[in-house]
């Protein structure tokens, strides 16, 4: 019997940490990791909750998975509206949002932006602004750990 996969294993040379998260999600997310067979090399994936299909679990992916947990298990909100790598224009360049949450009202309006940032990033903090200013949204996460 094979041990099961541990998300500390992936992070081992990452600053990331996951206390935000709760012990269940992490367990969850543990449990439902893959291996599968890149260039000679199994590596880690796991079935996005959003994109419903298998990606590639690295450090960004994991909080991004535990995250949306949070959105959808903990805040309620519903996978529908919820969108990864939302392009937003910002000024004469256009970048990728992490995650957005659009109103229920409104469904092509974003409500809140989240950005996964490296532990101590200094970017993430002006481009959640400009993310703001472009597309309007009432709420800004940064989650950096």
């Amino acid at each position: 019997m094979t041990q099961p996969f541990k998300l500390a294993d992936l992070l081992r040379d990452s600053a990331y940490k996951l206390t935000q998260f709760k012990p269940a999600q992490i367990q969850a997310l543990e449990a439902s990791i893959t291996m599968k067979e890149v260039r000679g090399t199994l590596k880690p994936q796991v079935k996005c909750l959003v994109r419903n299909k298998e990606v590639p679990l690295g450090s960004e992916e994991i909080v991004r998975q535990l995250y949306l947990m949070t959105l959808t298990q903990d805040l309620g909100y519903p996978l529908s509206r919820i969108q990864l790598e939302y392009p937003v224009q910002t000024g004469s360049s256009s970048k990728r949002a992490d995650i957005v949450i659009f109103e229920a009202s409104r469904p092509t309006q974003p409500y809140i932006i989240v950005e996964l940032k490296e532990p101590n990033s200094k970017e993430g903090r002006r481009q959640l602004e400009s993310y703001c200013k472009f597309e309007g949204a009432s709420v800004i996460v940064g989650c950096i750990r």
